[in-house]
């Protein structure tokens, strides 16, 4: 019986496939058992405002940076992001606060023989419980982040004011196919009739193939920005494109009655990291020697962290990365910028590298066994001058300031 937390949430990490675990294998290919699934709870998205947001790169922090604003307003908003750093419940939040304890067991006792009778993956899971968590506490809008893809993401159910794509480029291509047209036609899945939609930095291509799904579905595009030199904290290139992205889809839901002042985007926006636990953007959490978190692992990402470091100054730089077994790691390594050092990091992930794989593939380089070694590590290898980058998984950094916490 399912009677705590931690009995619902051994069921929730264990009982649902995940894609985080299995890869595409734990992937749907239509959205009928999310439907059915939602149609079962009564449809609790149906009585609720959205964002819908999409892309390669920039979602989550797009989908931080309006969240956010609209809650320093006064609105009560929520959230729907992943994966999680920390703790499951940070997928699913509403004005800051994440999903209690509570409604998490009350709905997985629930309605458990239901998603075991119907193979409910994690994912699909997830969405739904945050669409009736939302309704629960009856949210004035609620921005939500797209999994992967979007045409056949569980979160493509919605029906939104406004849909957002950050930006293209190649990631999952085993499962969105090899090119950026084919990932931008499953990006612009999320695009609806008649509803506006919102583009963020796109190549002409990505481009073209958006403009033609926004055409067949008599969808137009908001390129507006209401305000300008608003005051924030980030100097980096690709969070810039990130707020003014931001900024495009705040400017819209003014025109749908929702009242955002610059006061209220500054003050949101300056506490961003330690109010939403908006961590792993490139920000450094230690300095003497500087150590920055980077939770971005795919091609286009790794292109923003070479244009990023040109921000700091450093004498050597160390990499300290995990990646999946899926990836091409000599691939990788062409990709990285100029460092000085790169060791591998297992992490909690069961589709991340362990020590054999990395030994096997690329034998010249450390691996550490887990993140409990990595302080030590780093203190053998750098003076104060020196930068560290931790990054190219979410599963590392999660796991790296899950132990720096302890």
């Amino acid at each position: 019986m399912i009677d705590n937390y931690q009995k619902a949430i051994d069921f929730v990490l264990h009982q649902a496939p995940a894609f985080q675990q299995l890869g595409s294998q734990a992937l749907r290919y239509d959205l009928q058992n999310i439907t059915d699934f939602l149609t079962h709870l009564n449809n609790p998205h149906q009585s609720i405002s959205f964002v819908h947001i999409a892309g390669t790169n920039g979602k989550g922090s797009v989908s931080h940076l309006t969240a956010s604003a609209l809650a320093s307003s006064g609105y009560r908003v929520g959230l729907f992001t992943s994966p999680h750093l920390f703790d499951f419940r940070e997928r699913i939040k509403v004005s800051r606060e994440w999903i209690s304890e509570q409604f998490v067991t009350r709905f997985v006792r629930d309605h458990q023989h239901y998603i075991a009778a119907h193979s409910i993956s994690f994912f699909e899971l997830t969405t739904a419980m945050a669409m009736a968590y939302f309704e629960y506490k009856q949210v004035d809008i609620a921005v939500v982040e797209c999994g992967l893809g979007g045409r056949l993401d569980s979160t493509n159910t919605i029906t939104p004011l406004v849909s957002v794509i950050t930006t293209i480029g190649l990631d999952h291509c085993d499962i969105l196919g090899d090119t950026i047209a084919q990932i931008a036609k499953e990006k612009a899945g999320i695009l609806k009739r008649e509803t506006p939609y919102i583009i963020g930095q796109l190549d002409s291509e990505a481009k073209t193939v958006i403009a033609a799904r926004a055409s067949a579905l008599n969808a137009e595009q908001w390129s507006v920005t209401n305000w300008m030199g608003v005051r924030h904290n980030f100097v980096l290139p690709f969070m810039k494109d990130n707020v003014e992205t931001a900024l495009k889809v705040l400017s819209f839901l003014q025109t749908q009655g929702y009242s955002v002042e610059v006061s209220n985007i500054e003050q949101a926006w300056t506490n961003l990291v330690h109010e939403w636990g908006f961590y792993g953007r490139f920000l450094p959490i230690q300095h003497q020697p500087t150590i920055l978190l980077e939770v971005g692992h795919n091609s286009q990402a790794i292109s923003r962290w070479k244009e990023s470091l040109k921000f700091y100054s450093y004498k050597r730089l160390i990499l300290l990365m995990s990646i999946t077994k899926e990836r091409d790691i000599h691939s990788l390594l062409k990709e990285l910028p100029k460092h000085h050092h790169l060791a591998f990091v297992e992490t909690s992930n069961p589709r991340s590298m362990k020590k054999e794989d990395y030994h096997r593939w690329v034998p010249d380089y450390d691996v550490l066994e887990s993140v409990d070694q990595v302080n030590k590590y780093i203190q053998t290898q750098l003076d104060t001058e020196d930068m560290v980058l931790i990054g190219g998984s979410f599963f590392l950094v999660g796991d790296y300031l899950k132990h720096k916490t302890k």
